[in-house]
């Protein structure tokens, strides 16, 4: 979305689509019964699709395509219903406000970030449900559905982790992730006070 000035709440029509572009984001995998691509808007980016890939079957030999669209992580009756959705400020829970407090305002090391809203280091054999670093990716996830933060990528700087750059890297591939809060989180930021990371005691 780089370039593009984006907007969290507007009345959309259809017709005001045209032309906006719209950003791969995800992939699904869903074995035998076929696959999925999310999109993101780039314009309003609270908008987003999933377009998925049933293969044949029995019942639909020809197998079947169907799109879904999802305004703040919510699936939508269709496009109409998402669209209206957007005229409305998107709601926080209490947890993801002051998570949004802590995200840096400029762009700063995605796994860093992470570790500094869990409390705790990235775990080395992963991370595993109910712990604080799951918790975080969540927040974070939801926030990205609402257009409060933005993920970018910092390709002047070593690997995230710290260690150096395997040979066969290729030098396209070699950039860490970043994230800040989008300028939209003023509009919570500005009127609601901020208290402790809710995955740190306090």
């Amino acid at each position: 979305m780089d370039g593009v000035e984006t907007e969290l709440v507007a009345e959309v029509t259809p017709a005001m689509l045209e032309g906006v572009s719209f950003d791969y984001v995800a992939h699904y995998n869903m074995g035998r019964r076929g696959y999925g691509y999310g999109y993101r808007c780039s314009r309003w980016p609270r908008l987003r699709f999933t377009d998925y890939v049933f293969k044949p079957t029995k019942e639909k030999p020809d197998g079947e395509r169907k799109r879904e669209w999802f305004v703040d992580g919510v699936e939508c009756l269709d496009l109409g219903d998402a669209l209206a959705a957007l005229a409305g400020w998107p709601a926080l829970t209490e947890d993801e406000l002051r998570v949004l407090a802590l995200v840096p305002a400029d762009f700063a090391g995605l796994r860093k970030t992470e570790d500094d809203l869990a409390g705790v280091e990235h775990p080395k054999d992963g991370i595993r449900p109910n712990t604080p670093h799951s918790r975080v990716l969540c927040w974070l996830s939801s926030l990205c559905d609402k257009g409060l933060v933005e993920y970018g990528k910092n390709k002047n700087s070593g690997r995230s982790d710290g260690l150096p750059w395997s040979d066969a890297v290729p030098e396209h591939m070699r950039w860490s992730p970043t994230i800040r809060r989008s300028r939209h989180a003023d509009h919570y930021l500005s009127k609601e006070g901020s208290g402790p990371c809710p995955t740190r005691p306090g």
